[in-house]
């Protein structure tokens, strides 16, 4: 892909210094260095050992080049890869990690790298073309500009809390000097993504670029970087500081005072939102704190050894298992909807009022839908329907749902112990105890009513062949198990038996979907 660059710029004189499995080096007429990551047996670029091994050594021959032949004027690292920059570092590594040292020591090769970037002697411009996560974050971090291709999609972010560890390459120590402290913490604390027109609000992300092409040919991304990188050697383009523009930023970063509010307000949200549950978040604002305390190089010491602490920890380790299994979950996201166009569902009931039950049909009002809950008493159903409202009023509390909000979804939930109101559903979602011989009557009394609805049992532990074999219908029963508690896991596990037909099979997994879940099936 070097070479299809090289031929991009359209410059006859660009000529390719080195190669290496992930990094190239291209230096053209105008003295314009190109960094260029690609590597060559991943679909996108990853921060791996061999990547910091591959820029190291390109690292090498540019230095190389500006100590003996100083006519580079400019750097600037871009990626081969269609709509990505970096996504990040290798999760397996981190996965399979098990000793503080190690995890550790691998942050400091990552930071290593970064301050070799930092520290070179001419501007240095990160061309982000698209997904920028985690250390392509933090490189890009490293480097003196950051051009972006111009988007609304949230691409730019530091998502490693998602992963039970934090930004271990610099990330926490960088982010709030560019941006400053409260911007940058509802970034890292959240790990969540940013598009690169808030990224350029922030201060984050230096200009904008278009990328669409007007003409067969054209590589508007690219000869804009080029053009603006020029500019910069031309002009010497002073860089601005956020601290410059904004007096509320000043006041905070810049005081001992504006530092305490903020971080005292960070740690009440964590507190809210976490329960002190997850050991991530909290060494994340420590670190970022700390980065307003200490020198660089020893802010990105604690950062280092706060990476390895959280690198090991049992939740590391589980959130990212819960990370891989979406991620694989993605790659069948249409495999069923594909083949089997799912059954439209409108209106779903839940069989059983306890907490998963009434959780499952909180969640299905969220998105919309109409839901009927059933139990064999009434006070068991008004127990249910308590618990729904309580989430809502608490949602209404907090801002996250008007009142009208709250009043359209009540109106959308009807509630008894009768069967009969089963047959406006197209799905049933049974929640009742864990016994075979209670979901076989559940079924049996379903179908009594309709014999074609879909029904799902919220089991993880139960056969779906023998709960079938009590079924006139055994091709409509299917497993579709929810954790708890239901409003937050992301997770959904379909269980299919050998009589599931792919129809039901596929409306179940669109119906995971469009609760916002991850179907495992």
């Amino acid at each position: 892909m070097s070479n299809t660059i090289a031929k991009s710029l359209g410059d006859d004189h660009a000529n390719i210094i080195k190669t290496t499995q992930s990094v190239d080096l291209i230096v053209d007429s105008a003295s314009v260095a190109w960094i260029v990551m690609d590597n060559k047996t991943k679909g996108v670029n990853v921060i791996d050992l061999d990547f910091v091994e591959d820029m190291n050594s390109v690292l090498d021959v540019v230095e190389d080049l500006l100590q003996n032949k100083p006519t580079i004027k400019i750097i600037i690292f871009i990626s081969a890869k269609k709509d990505s920059f970096v996504v990040g570092a290798d999760i397996a590594s981190i996965y399979g990690v098990l000793d503080q040292k190690v995890a550790e020591a691998g942050s400091r090769r990552g930071q290593a790298l970064f301050d070799r970037i930092n520290a070179l002697r001419i501007p240095t411009v990160a061309a982000i073309n698209g997904v920028a996560l985690g250390g392509g974050l933090e490189l890009a971090l490293a480097c003196t500009y950051r051009f972006s291709v111009e988007g609304k999609k949230p691409t730019l972010g530091l998502p490693e809390i998602k992963l039970g560890v934090i930004p271990g390459a610099g990330g926490t120590v960088r982010l709030p000097k560019v941006i400053g402290l409260q911007e940058s913490l509802g970034i890292i604390l959240q790990g969540g993504s940013i598009s690169p027109k808030k990224a350029k609000t922030l201060g984050l992300v230096d200009e904008l670029i278009p990328s669409n092409d007007r003409f067969v040919g054209e590589d508007r991304f690219l000869w804009n970087v080029r053009r603006l990188a020029i500019e910069v050697m031309d002009n010497g383009t002073t860089k601005k500081n956020y601290h410059a523009n904004s007096i509320k930023n000043l006041a905070l970063d810049g005081t001992r005072l504006g530092r305490k509010i903020v971080g005292n307000a960070a740690l009440k949200k964590l507190d809210q939102n976490t329960k002190g549950k997850y050991p991530a978040p909290y060494a994340a604002l420590e670190s970022v704190m700390n980065s307003f305390k200490e020198p660089n190089q020893r802010a990105l010491h604690t950062e280092a050894q706060l990476f390895g602490r959280m690198a090991v920890t049992p939740e590391c380790k589980n959130q990212i298992a819960v990370f891989n299994m979406m991620e694989s979950t993605k790659k069948i996201n249409n495999r069923f909807n594909q083949d089997e166009q799912p059954i439209p569902i409108r209106d779903v009931s839940v069989i059983g009022a306890g907490v998963m039950g009434s959780g499952i049909a909180q969640l299905i009002l969220s998105k919309g839908l109409s839901v009927y809950m059933k139990d064999i008493q009434d006070d068991f159903v008004q127990r249910g329907l308590d618990y729904i409202k309580n989430i809502l009023s608490e949602s209404v509390s907090r801002g996250r749902l008007s009142p009208e909000e709250s009043k359209s979804r009540l109106s959308k939930l009807t509630s008894g112990t009768q069967y009969q109101p089963l047959t406006n559903s197209q799905i049933v979602i049974e929640a009742a105890v864990e016994r075979m011989d209670l979901k076989k009557k559940i079924l049996q009394d379903v179908e009594s009513i309709s014999s074609d609805i879909i029904f799902a049992t919220n089991t993880s532990t139960l056969s779906i062949d023998e709960l079938a074999s009590a079924s006139k219908n055994p091709s409509h029963v299917i497993g579709m198990h929810f954790f708890n508690p239901v409003h937050k896991m992301p997770l959904v596990e379909i269980i299919t038996g050998k009589q599931t037909s792919p129809k039901v099979i596929s409306t179940v997994y669109a119906l995971s979907l469009r609760l916002g879940k991850t179907p495992i099936v």
